[in-house]
């Protein structure tokens, strides 16, 4: 039975039924995130090869009248859905034949301003740049917006569809506690709009690598760890906040931007150096992009 298995629409299964003479190929559960409905469609093809009727029943409503499926979008683009009631929202007033508006972080914004030139923009979703979103905000009441950091200019009803793309730098005093680091980044991420989703790795320097309770937070985290040794750090592009003391103790001046940014790939720098009771934290975002059918 699949029951145990069900818990949220963002991590269920896909589950199809067949009858026994290969007539009807039926998603039951999952049709979109999970890909139940893709599912069908491709096993239905190979069932025909085989003499087989097959006829796949797709009945969720985007599907059936052509519209744009947020969720299918966010599962084929690897973005996590912040809030799955404003992603059946959203599905609701495009097949209302409503008009939603669509805006990304700087990184996804370079991409959507392409697809816009292109035309390749889903029927119903109008993409609004950065500098316009001020005149935008008070006409909507609901948005969707792709990125790892909230923009409170937003309405307060705004879909976030989060990419895991960010990096956690994280600098520490030898002995720190898990629990230290915990708290202290948590906070850090709040204050900042970063989505805890959005994170991919956490880096920091190789004199770290066995720092018994960064490895713990990471563990625990499920994120990797990337090390760098101080000479690597030296050569990360940018201007950082320096300290006298951390380059006495590790050769280089900064070690939480820093590790953060070359663990993204020389990406954005979202939040600076943001240090407490021995534990200092930074977070960068490397390019990335999304694709339309």
């Amino acid at each position: 039975t699949a029951a145990p298995f069900v818990k949220d629409k963002r991590t269920d299964p896909a589950v199809l039924v067949l009858d026994e003479k290969g007539n009807f190929v039926i998603p039951l559960l999952s049709g979109h995130i999970g890909g139940a409905n893709e599912m069908a469609l491709l096993l239905s093809e190979e069932l025909k090869k085989k003499g087989r009727r097959a006829v796949p029943v797709i009945t969720t409503a985007t599907d059936v009248n052509g519209r744009f499926a947020v969720d299918v979008f966010a599962a084929r683009n690897s973005l996590w859905i912040s809030d799955m009631k404003l992603a059946k929202e959203v599905s609701a007033r495009l097949l209302n034949q409503e008009e939603i508006p669509l805006s990304a972080d700087p990184e996804g914004e370079r991409c959507l301003e392409e697809w816009n030139r292109q035309g390749r923009i889903p029927r119903g979703l109008r993409f609004v740049k950065g500098e316009n979103r001020a005149e935008e905000v008070p006409r909507a009441s609901l948005w969707i917006h792709i990125g790892v950091q909230k923009d409170r200019e937003l309405p307060a009803d705004t879909l976030y569809l989060v990419p895991r793309t960010a990096v956690l730098g994280i600098g520490c005093r030898r002995g720190i506690l898990e629990s230290s680091i915990e708290e202290h980044v948590r906070a850090c991420l709040e204050q900042a709009g970063i989505f805890w989703e959005a994170l991919e790795e956490i880096a920091t320097i190789d004199l770290k690598k066995e720092e018994p309770g960064l490895l713990a937070a990471a563990e625990n985290w499920h994120l990797p760890v990337r090390c760098f040794t101080a000479e690597e750090l030296k050569q990360a592009p940018g201007s950082y906040t320096a300290s006298a003391f951390v380059s006495q103790v590790t050769g280089t001046d900064n070690v939480c931007e820093r590790s953060a940014v070359l663990a993204a790939a020389k990406g954005r720098l979202i939040m600076k150096k943001n240090g407490k009771n021995g534990v200092t934290a930074a977070c960068a975002v490397r390019n990335w992009r999304v694709e339309f059918e």
